[in-house]
């Protein structure tokens, strides 16, 4: 069990020092941190290390955690600002309540088009903030990012209780076309997706394979690793889901939809081909065909603009930020709308992470949040 104990640091400030906080384009001067309202009772997922926070970061009476390695920790509290934001994309005039028709919930049941348009936005929240949070977005993998990464011998060698599809994955990977640290980022792209997801899941993500060439992601450019890996997860809350991804270097972008409804898997030709055979008559699920993904975006300078050195665990940042998504969601869909998410870390008062998410029926290439800046900060949050 994990021990609490209490830090004394000595008296920095009686409460949240302004005049420590970070002052940015993000959380400009004069942004009321005492205001917003943290559950602390739900551990946000967030934590850094207790001796390398911040100078800048009020630590008085701070109830410190001792992970697993036995080195002190600090609880982050999170919480979430939020803005529908009007955008003149071929997509946009989609309305969100159509992208989605059903789902399974994980008891096997039909949900409803709220729960499964809210289940599937909130994971994308929940990973991409991981990967914000963490400072993944736009990281290059120099040298080895794990053991796994590192061993480079026979692919078969690697399979174990905790990858077990790692071997698929080098095994899918055209090595002769890259050189090796094109392998290295590769793997440990999949290798930080997979831990992510695993949070989320109950039980091990299954690899897909790489998307094809013409998937909208696998066009991103500046990719900090070649391939788009595509893997399907048992969502612990809201069922089957599957996801690609793509890092680049001023942003994380991936698509994600419930399993079932996976159109975002295939690129511009496949669907042709898809809607093609439909036509002609040919046996084919048409939940697919009438499902929607979501396409997200998480940018790299929100990611940098916290102070503090953050690890992070999806799938508790998820069960956090549940019940602030369906605070501002509620059961109003914005149509002609994307949605803007700022994050920010209460603790060290500095936003973690700015994400953008799009829903569209289809995966083509003219529905895309990818040329969309930030804007509007900071976000409000809802009470």
């Amino acid at each position: 069990m994990t021990r609490i104990h209490t830090l004394a640091l000595g008296f920095l400030c009686l409460h949240p020092c302004l005049t420590g906080a970070i002052v940015d384009k993000w959380t400009p001067e004069g942004f009321d941190w005492d205001a917003p309202f943290v559950n602390d009772t739900v551990s946000s997922g967030l934590t850094m290390k207790a001796q390398g926070a911040p100078s800048t970061t009020d630590l008085t009476n701070v109830a410190l955690q001792t992970g697993e390695d036995g080195v002190a920790v600090v609880p982050v509290a999170a919480f979430l600002g939020f803005a529908w934001r009007v955008v003149n994309i071929a997509a946009a005039g989609v309305a969100l309540k159509n992208t989605i028709k059903t789902c399974k919930q994980t008891s096997n049941e039909e949900a409803s088009v709220y729960d499964c348009l809210e289940g599937v936005v909130t994971t994308a929240i929940a990973f991409g903030g991981a990967a914000s949070a963490a400072k993944q977005i736009g990281s290059q993998a120099r040298g080895c990012y794990s053991l796994i990464v590192c061993r480079m011998a026979s692919p078969k060698s690697y399979a174990s209780p905790q990858t077990p599809s790692l071997p698929i994955e080098m095994d899918a990977f055209p090595i002769h076309r890259h050189p090796r640290r094109d392998l290295h980022a590769q793997l440990s792209h999949n290798d930080y997706v997979r831990r992510q997801l695993r949070s989320l899941s109950t039980s091990e993500p299954e690899f897909l394979g790489y998307a094809a060439d013409d998937h909208k992601l696998a066009r991103r450019d500046f990719g900090t690793h070649p391939y788009v890996p595509m893997y399907r997860f048992e969502h612990a809350a809201h069922g089957r889901m599957e996801i690609t991804t793509r890092d680049t270097l001023n942003g994380t972008f991936f698509t994600m939809a419930h399993a079932g409804q996976s159109t975002h898997l295939l690129g511009r030709r496949e669907l042709d081909a898809l809607h093609a055979r439909v036509k002609r008559g040919e046996v084919y699920d048409q939940e697919t065909l009438e499902g929607g993904a979501v396409e997200a975006r998480f940018d790299q300078d929100a990611s940098n603009a916290d102070p503090g050195e953050l690890s992070a665990d999806a799938g508790q940042l998820f069960d956090a930020l549940m019940p602030s998504v369906d605070c501002f969601m509620g059961q109003d869909y914005k149509d002609g709308n994307v949605l803007d998410v700022q994050m920010y870390d209460k603790t060290n008062q500095a936003t973690f992470g700015f994400g953008t998410i799009g829903l569209y029926e289809n995966d083509d290439d003219a529905n895309t949040i990818a040329d969309l800046e930030p804007e509007g900060m900071p976000l409000p949050e809802c009470k």
